[in-house]
């Protein structure tokens, strides 16, 4: 937990790839998580507060 505006939703979404970092890193044991690519991402759960869905889904 943490305040608002802490940015904890802004680690997670750099952490999924759905924002680019303007610096530093994101390490997974020691691993930069850009680096582990869809098999990683593809053993993890993630919705974002405010989820934003194709148009098209029905």
């Amino acid at each position: 937990m943490g305040t608002n505006g802490a940015g904890k939703t802004t680690l997670i979404n750099i952490f999924v790839g759905i924002l680019k970092s303007d610096s530093g890193q994101v390490l997974i044991d020691g691993v930069d998580a850009r680096s582990l690519g869809v098999n990683f991402l593809s053993r993890i759960g993630y919705l974002p507060q405010f989820p934003q869905f194709y148009k098209t889904l029905r």
